[in-house]
């Protein structure tokens, strides 16, 4: 399963629109979905983080057992960890699942908080039930509510 063509342009068209307000840092609600750990892909959450992983200088963690690499905000010098969890997505077919953690922050938010559930537009992969931690939302809404501003 992968985005279609329409939702992955909003997708790079929200990042871009990152850079030029701040950096993908200063948007809480990114760094909510972003920060993320469940146990199945979420193809919004790995789509923005592919994208916005060009404005990281990025470094390998080699002190921790697992895969980390450390993220420096080529814009702001916020730090951040990116964990990489395989999961089998189909029968022989695995991906790394990334959780990016907030390890420190230097710019002050230009986007708004998030509000309640974490918000999704798709499936996962493997399907699973995210109502706990996400809810809902159309495409069009899900972008509307990550460019919101304070």
């Amino acid at each position: 399963m992968q985005l279609d063509d329409a939702f992955e342009l909003q997708l790079t068209e929200l990042v871009a629109w990152y850079n030029t307000v701040a950096c993908p840092c200063a948007f809480p609600r990114f760094r909510a979905l972003t920060g993320l750990h469940f146990d199945a892909m979420i193809l919004e959450k790995e789509s923005l983080i592919s994208l916005a992983r060009s404005g990281y200088e990025i470094t390998d963690f080699s002190e921790r057992d697992d895969k980390t690499e450390v993220w420096l905000c080529k814009t702001c010098i916020s730090s951040f960890y990116a964990n990489f969890t395989p999961l089998q997505v189909l029968p022989g077919r695995w991906h790394d699942l990334v959780v990016v953690s907030q390890h420190f922050l230097s710019c002050k938010d230009a986007g708004a908080d998030p509000e309640g559930k974490i918000p999704l537009c798709l499936d996962t992969i493997p399907n699973h039930d995210v109502s706990e931690v996400a809810r809902k939302m159309t495409t069009t809404d899900f972008i509307a509510y990550m460019r919101q501003l304070k």
